[in-house]
């Protein structure tokens, strides 16, 4: 998007919002997760915190 004129970016965000807000509206996914203000670290925290499916201990030897 480098080089796009303020008016198209501003046109693309818009876009992207409303695409943001139906799906919230519509239920899609499970979960959402607040990044704002977050480290890439503590997003993926959030999101492991918060698995609806434990995860699973499995022994690499294959035993």
């Amino acid at each position: 998007m480098r080089g796009q004129p303020v008016a198209r970016l501003l046109h693309v965000a818009d876009q992207a919002a409303a695409v943001a807000a139906g799906t919230e509206d519509a239920g899609t996914g499970d979960r959402c997760v607040d990044t704002d203000g977050l480290t890439v670290e503590q997003v993926v925290d959030a999101i492991v915190a918060g698995a609806a499916v434990p995860l699973l201990s499995v022994p690499l030897s294959g035993q």
